[in-house]
């Protein structure tokens, strides 16, 4: 059970492999939190990747997420779903392309 992501300087990109998008987003969010135990000092994007994910766990209705799509409730593997914040700041997501 490997949580699998992608940080660039806009959001991240989880892997959804085995569970729900909610689990997996827990899942990434307690990695992330334990590279930052280890890294010293802990880089900048590795920071602003916890906060997204921790904003995005607080506000996201994960509940109408997977009733709006079944493959986020299925941990279909090969499922991303893009997570980044706006200049508002709100936090957004969409689900993109199946990795192949």
């Amino acid at each position: 059970m490997t949580t699998v992501l992608e940080i660039d300087a806009t959001g991240l990109v989880l892997h959804v492999e085995d569970a729900c998008v909610e689990t997996t987003a827990r899942r990434a969010h307690r990695v992330l939190f334990q590279r930052t135990l280890v890294a010293d000092p802990p880089p900048p994007e590795l920071s602003r990747a916890i906060t997204l994910l921790h904003d995005f766990l607080a506000c996201a209705d994960f509940g109408r997420m997977r009733a709006a799509d079944a493959d986020l409730s299925s941990g279909r593997t090969g499922l991303r779903v893009r997570i980044s914040r706006t200049q508002d700041g709100s936090i957004v997501w969409e689900k993109q392309e199946e990795l192949t």
